[in-house]
């Protein structure tokens, strides 16, 4: 898998890929996890995130994260799901899958 190239602004912005990945997480528990699920949200993305970082898969999930979001941005339709990761909170979080799979 190639390494996730990261735009100046999102060096400005991040510095590390990541940084990127950590952030972009947050961002995302904060704005999608329902009220008063927090703990259950927080719980699951950290168990995800200590396996996508242990597996070095960290430029996969953000080449992903580009992907979608590039292509949704310039009104190219992309599916819910991305084959067995449908199911990951950390894909959600990102923005790549639309559906919450908790």
């Amino acid at each position: 898998m190639p390494k996730y190239d990261m735009t100046d602004e999102e060096k400005q912005k991040y510095g590390t890929v990541h940084n990127m990945f950590v952030q972009l997480l947050e961002e995302g528990l904060k704005k999608l996890t329902p009220p008063g699920q927090e703990e259950r949200y927080r719980k699951q993305m950290e168990y995800e995130k200590y396996i996508i970082e242990s597996t070095a898969n960290v430029d996969y999930l953000l080449v992903q994260y580009d992907t979608c979001n590039w292509a949704r941005r310039n009104n190219i339709l992309v599916g819910c799901g991305r084959g067995s990761a449908a199911g990951s909170l950390l894909l959600y979080l990102l923005g790549v899958t639309l559906i919450d799979p908790i």
